[in-house]
C-alpha cells in the first residue's frame, strides 16, 4: 500500500521548525511521498505562496512538494491524485 504524507499549515514563514517537521515525517514514513499544503491567502498573512514555497525549497523540501491547496487540512488537490483503495493517507 503506497503512504502520502501531508504536513497542512500556514507557513508564515516556513522556518526551521517546519523544516524539522517536513524531515522527521520523511524518517518516520521512508517510502512516502510527503507533502506541504499551504495557501495563496494573503488577506490575513503576511507572506504570498511563493515566497513560501522558496523559503520551503531553501530549507530541504523536495520541488513539487510544497503545493498550493485552496484549504490545507483537506488538501484535496493533493489527495485527489490517489487512489484511496490502495493509498494511506497521513497527517503531520
Amino acid at each position: 500500500m503506497q503512504q502520502v504524507v501531508i504536513m497542512p499549515g500556514g507557513f508564515h514563514p516556513f522556518h526551521a521548525g517546519h523544516a524539522a517537521l517536513y524531515n522527521s515525517a520523511r524518517r518516520a514514513f521512508p517510502g512516502a511521498d510527503v507533502y506541504v499544503a499551504a495557501t495563496d491567502d494573503t488577506s490575513t498573512r503576511p507572506f504570498p505562496f511563493k515566497v513560501k514555497e522558496k523559503l520551503a525549497q531553501l530549507a530541504g523540501v523536495e520541488p513539487g512538494h510544497f503545493v498550493q491547496v485552496k484549504s490545507p487540512f483537506p488538501a484535496l488537490e493533493i489527495t485527489k491524485q490517489f487512489d484511496p483503495a490502495d493509498t494511506q493517507l497521513i497527517f503531520v
